[in-house]
């Protein structure tokens, strides 16, 4: 595992989601960490972008959305910038699990696992999103049962 940082620089558009499987599958390649944790920070991340392009912003203008990748190991962080409306996902209302998902609200679900697979802070900050995920990376498959990361 070795330390490292990378930044991408994505606008807001669905089509960058290309880009970002790039760089992420990138930046991932030489980091180790079991198959679960690598798959539970794609998503979460690709939950987040998908996110804050169907519902940060309020205007059809291109928006940048900024990351910061980096590495120390065993975790992973990642900042993710937006000039979009202020979104806390920390406190955003949890999906009833409790109901079928005929009965439930759309949303809400992909904040939830990314909630449940990482470490999340958040703040706003001159205009912007800041959100921190944060993802301790385990070697050999060697996560607790929960699959809650503790870090």
């Amino acid at each position: 595992m070795t330390v490292g940082e990378i930044k991408v620089s994505l606008k807001n558009k669905l089509a960058e989601l290309e880009k970002l499987h790039e760089k992420i599958e990138e930046f991932l390649a030489s980091k180790g960490g079991s198959r679960k944790a690598l798959f539970q920070l794609k998503l979460a991340l690709e939950e987040v972008f998908v996110n804050i392009v169907h519902y940060g912003f309020e205007d059809d203008k291109e928006h940048d959305i900024n990351m910061t990748l980096s590495f120390t190991p065993p975790h992973i962080t990642i900042k993710v910038e937006d000039d979009g409306k202020a979104f806390d996902p920390i406190n955003a209302e949890e999906p009833d699990l409790s109901k079928p998902l005929s009965c439930r609200a759309p949303g809400g679900l992909g904040v939830f696992l990314t909630k449940w697979c990482c470490d999340l802070n958040y703040r706003r900050e001159n205009g912007k999103n800041i959100l921190t995920i944060k993802k301790t990376l385990v070697d050999n498959d060697k996560e607790s049962n929960t699959g809650a990361n503790t870090a």
